[in-house]
């Protein structure tokens, strides 16, 4: 899989966390990998608070039903009651299916707050221009409270939408209420409810997106290598049996390849750790670039070792990206004196290629083969590829 473009001594996560996110968003890649994570928490949420806001409204219905003398207190009510009924079990309906609309889950979200704004003026519009109008304060701020916190919304989704709610409060308060001191108190106790509201989300969301990145961050750290960010031995060899098994289930030919310096332990006493650290660097980039599918990946093998895992890939297109793979590091010009192989420095490289459908062969039986292989390439000289026998038999030199 292709390795995360960032520092060799950071992750995505660190960098994000330098740069902050205090208008919470990430970089894209990241923002699309927690919009994923969180996913599915946010729609236990959504069921769970739904279900809270229905039972909610339901007591609401049937007690203004009891203790009305004539039927509901106001026209407003059984239709603002009915249709929020109506979109919560549709939202409700939506976060039960397994792969939900997000933009349906947004747009009924948004259209349940709106409810809680205007529906009352189009009700004493159209329906009852004449009843008695009840200043409708509390359903203002429960509409608020339910846009913040109980619709699933992501902090500026329920801020404008918060805000549109506001607005169609002032709108009602300006065409209903005559006394300019009577309106006064209510619009300030909305619009406190709003900040208050709209800070606690903030807060919430800031900490989930903090506690993302914190935990990803020790997760990157424990299954990449420090100091080129490729997965080290232990998280490849776990991703390498996923990737086995899906070559198993699909038929597929998988080849994998160690590939180790030449000499390297000499290079570091020739160059010091410090230049020797530098080369590996490049060296983990030039196998960066053999990675050009979704499921290939490169990893560290060892403190000179890395591995190259390419399913689908069969035992002749293997070779070719392998030797093409040693033509590159000719172009890099790496100087080694200590070398006994080269003056530059050189591979030798191991190749385990299985065919399509191959059973019985655990990954462990396959990295064993793959490092017989490389142990031939070095006992042969070095600076060339051998094959697990069944392939390819003969080394190949590299110019």
């Amino acid at each position: 899989m292709n390795a995360v473009e960032t520092e060799a001594d950071g992750s995505p996560y660190q960098d994000q966390i330098a740069r902050g996110f205090g208008l919470l968003h990430f970089s894209d890649v990241l923002e699309a990998e927690f919009q994923a994570t969180t996913y599915s928490d946010r729609l236990v949420q959504i069921r769970q608070t739904v279900s809270a806001v229905a039972v909610f409204v339901l007591v609401m219905l049937v007690s203004d039903l009891i203790f009305s003398s004539a039927g509901f207190s106001h026209p407003v009510v059984p239709v603002q009651g009915f249709i929020s009924l109506a979109l919560l079990a549709f939202l409700f309906w939506l976060a039960r299916r397994r792969t939900p609309s997000r933009k349906a889950l947004a747009i009924t979200g948004v259209l349940l707050g709106l409810n809680f704004g205007y529906v009352n003026l189009l009700v004493n519009i159209w329906i009852a221009p004449t009843a008695t109008v009840v200043a409708p304060d509390l359903a203002y701020v429960c509409g608020t409270f339910f846009i913040f916190f109980c619709f699933g919304l992501r902090f500026w989704q329920a801020v404008l939408l918060s805000m549109l709610l506001f607005l169609g409060y002032l709108t009602y308060v300006a065409g209903t209420v005559e006394s300019t001191a009577a309106s006064v108190y209510p619009i300030l106790f909305l619009a406190f409810s709003n900040v208050f509201s709209a800070f606690g989300l903030y807060n919430m969301e800031y900490n989930q997106r903090n506690l993302f990145l914190q935990s990803n961050k020790l997760k990157y750290a424990a299954e990449h290598d420090q100091l080129t960010g490729l997965l080290n031995r232990r998280a490849m060899k776990a991703l390498l049996r996923r990737v086995w098994a899906h070559c198993l289930r699909e038929k597929l030919p998988l080849s994998l390849a160690v590939v180790g310096l030449d000499c390297f332990r000499d290079y570091i006493v020739q160059y010091g750790q410090k230049r020797a650290d530098e080369c590996l660097l490049q060296v983990a980039r030039l196998l960066e670039t053999c990675v050009q599918r979704p499921l290939d990946f490169v990893a560290c093998y060892s403190s000179e070792e890395f591995v190259l895992v390419l399913p689908g890939c069969n035992p002749e297109n293997a070779m070719i990206v392998l030797t093409r793979l040693q033509e590159e590091l000719v172009k890099l010009d790496i100087e080694h004196a200590a070398s006994s192989v080269s003056s530059r420095l050189t591979f030798s490289i191991g190749l385990l290629a299985t065919d399509a459908g191959t059973k019985h062969t655990d990954v462990e039986s396959l990295l064993q083969k793959a490092d017989a292989a490389v142990y031939e390439a070095d006992r042969k000289g070095g600076n060339t590829i051998v094959a697990y026998p069944g392939n390819f038999t003969d080394g190949i030199k590299s110019g």
